[in-house]
């Protein structure tokens, strides 16, 4: 349900906020390590309370803080907390989940490359990889473009492929998954 009440989030390259390191500072505490934000003072009456857990969860599993009315993500907030000035691009959740905002997880990345990280997999359970008849094509896409690599016996082999030459395009940026892996790649 939509509330009235509900305020939007700033924007991207957070132009219309005067907000400052030491401002942020002053407000809030970040712990590098767990990537959680408290409240460093009373700043509202009841849910402001220091060191209690400053923000709150949003619908695409990403943390938010509300300061002076405006809503921030937190990985943004942890960037200017950190590095005292605001990122030029967007921040890459190196494991993927936007919740976890610990500083080793985090990192500026272009548009371009946020999306080399996203988690893409088919119904093989790899990615870069299609099946053609009985074979499977190892391919990636540069710029837009499909580019076909080569023909494999089993999905794997074609993962693996995609994911040399992904790793030579786009470095760290690639996180390569199988179907079932459950290890954090941070």
């Amino acid at each position: 349900k939509i509330r009235d009440n509900i305020r939007p989030m700033a924007p991207p390259k957070d132009i219309h906020t005067n907000l400052t390191q030491d401002t942020l500072r002053s407000l809030l505490d970040y712990d590098p390590a767990t990537g959680i934000f408290r409240w460093s003072k009373n700043i509202c009456r009841k849910k402001c309370l220091p060191g209690g857990i400053a923000g709150c969860s949003r619908s695409d599993n990403s943390w938010a803080v509300r300061i002076d009315g405006v809503l921030y993500r937190a990985h943004r907030l942890a960037w200017l907390y950190m590095t005292g000035r605001w990122p030029e691009n967007e921040i890459d959740h190196k494991n993927r989940d936007r919740s976890d905002n610990r500083w080793c997880n985090l990192r500026e990345a272009t548009r371009s490359l946020n999306e080399i990280n996203k988690l893409r997999i088919n119904k093989h359970g790899f990615s870069g990889v299609d099946a053609i008849k009985d074979r499977f094509r190892s391919r990636v896409t540069i710029n837009g473009k499909t580019k076909h690599l080569g023909m494999f016996d089993d999905p794997f082999s074609a993962h693996l492929d995609a994911m040399r030459v992904k790793k030579e395009l786009y470095g760290d940026f690639v996180v390569p998954y199988v179907k079932g892996d459950t290890q954090c790649p941070v």
